[in-house]
């Protein structure tokens, strides 16, 4: 739960909202009302706040009322300001709400699903076909040098190549890469996902022990060198199962909750302007469009 402020906010918000006459209504203003209902529920909302734990006692009928009508009251001013109409304030405003929603309708939209109602063939299944996500990807061992000179990196490589220099030597005497050229260039060992965006390409080519040519990346030219690379089997099924099964109840559920948004849009007949949301997905393709 997010804090009491937020909370109270919203949901004064909404009763602040209501401009339905209503004849339980506590207090009434220009806007809304203020019912009986709502202050037993600002009561409860505020006793189980981690804000009155150690004074419950200051929770008087008294100052729930205070606190709830002071609260309409700045909400009142707010919205007659049309600060409700800020894109900003409605951004926080509906996060919270579609929160709170969600955890009051989540059990009516998708039902609970049983874990271990998942039969052994479904999940031995569901695993035969995502198996390569169960295998550790494989993890390369690079070492790097770094220089501003492309010609003294197509030097240097020569030199290793013909075994007059070793890579880690080249590496401490040339190397400006500051992290790794104290340690011959050696950059580590990790799956490829693990490195530098830009370093990617050219170490994932590679063959072991082999050396790049000079590649340019950014402002300077770099050498790789993959020492080595460390493949993994597919594990046992029996090894996984547990984790497979999660992995399924999971997916169900994802799969639920894409039909029940599918299903939301068509009821609440969503429609899209095209146009403007490419601007938005590609702001660089053209300018920012302002709604009033």
């Amino acid at each position: 739960m997010k804090n009491l402020a937020l909370v109270i906010l919203c949901l004064l918000f909404l009763a602040g909202c209501n401009q339905t006459k209503n004849d339980n209504a506590v207090v009434t203003f220009d806007g809304g009302s203020l019912t009986l209902e709502d202050l037993k529920a600002h009561q409860a909302i505020m006793k189980k706040s981690s804000r009155f734990n150690k004074d419950p006692d200051r929770i008087t009928p008294e100052f729930v009322y205070e606190h709830a009508v002071n609260m309409e009251m700045i909400i009142a001013k707010a919205l007659k300001e049309k600060l409700h109409q800020d894109p900003r304030i409605r951004a926080e405003i509906h996060e919270f709400m579609s929160d709170l929603f969600l955890k009051v309708m989540q059990d009516h939209l998708v039902p609970q699903l049983d874990r271990d109602s998942l039969t052994e063939e479904e999940v031995r299944a569901y695993f035969d076909a995502n198996i390569a996500s169960y295998i550790p990807p494989t993890q390369y061992g690079v070492r790097v040098i770094e220089n501003p000179d492309k010609n003294v990196l197509k030097t240097v490589r020569e030199r290793i190549l013909a075994g007059e220099e070793s890579f880690e030597t080249a590496a401490q005497e040339l190397s400006t890469h500051n992290s790794t050229r104290e340690d011959g260039g050696y950059a580590g060992k990790r799956a490829i996902t693990s490195y530098r965006p830009d370093w990617r390409a050219a170490i994932e080519n590679l063959e072991i022990n082999s050396i790049s040519e000079p590649v340019r990346i950014k402002n300077d030219w770099y050498l790789f060198q993959v020492t080595d690379k460390t493949s993994f089997e597919a594990p046992d099924f029996e090894e996984k199962k547990a984790y497979v099964r999660n992995d399924l109840l999971y997916s169900k559920y994802r799969e639920a909750w894409e039909q029940v948004y599918t299903q939301l849009k068509s009821e609440h007949k969503l429609k899209v302007d095209e146009h403007k949301l490419q601007h938005f997905l590609n702001p660089e393709d053209g300018h920012d469009h302002k709604h009033g």
